[in-house]
């Protein structure tokens, strides 16, 4: 299932629409969701709204309920890479009310993927396998 914010409507309330609840969307192998809102240039200025928490909560309750049938997860949420010294930091900016949202989701992406079949289960963020964020903060707004 691939659930792309800008051919949803244009606002995060439509967007949640699109995505279905846990207990309608039942043994998903693939979930790919694209928020497409903002530039990446902008992402200090834009990142997730308040109007995002509940279709973060959504995604992360559905990866939750799905968590032994989802074989790939694509999470395409713009994000600000920064290198230093020892390894790659991935920051996310997200409102405060969303900022809890998607650390969760993260969190049950890192979890799920790998507690329930290693390997052969795979989480991208913008194409990236989530495994190799090795530090990860989600910045608010």
């Amino acid at each position: 299932m691939k659930f792309v914010w800008s051919t949803s409507g244009g606002s995060d309330e439509a967007f949640l629409e699109t995505i279905p609840t846990a207990t309608t969307a039942t043994d998903l192998e693939t979930l790919h969701v694209v928020y497409d809102a903002f530039q990446p240039s902008l992402l200090a200025e834009g990142g997730l709204k308040d109007a995002a928490a509940p279709w973060l909560e959504r995604v992360a309750d559905l990866v939750e309920a799905n968590k032994k049938t989802l074989e790939t997860v694509h999470l395409d949420i713009p994000f600000v890479p920064q290198i230093t010294s020892q390894a790659v930091a991935f920051t996310f900016f997200a409102s405060k009310a969303s900022a809890a949202h998607l650390t969760r989701l993260l969190n049950t992406l890192l979890f799920n993927m790998n507690a329930y079949g290693g390997h052969d289960r795979k989480a991208f963020v913008c194409g990236i396998p989530l495994n190799h964020f090795q530090i990860t903060s989600v910045m608010t707004v």
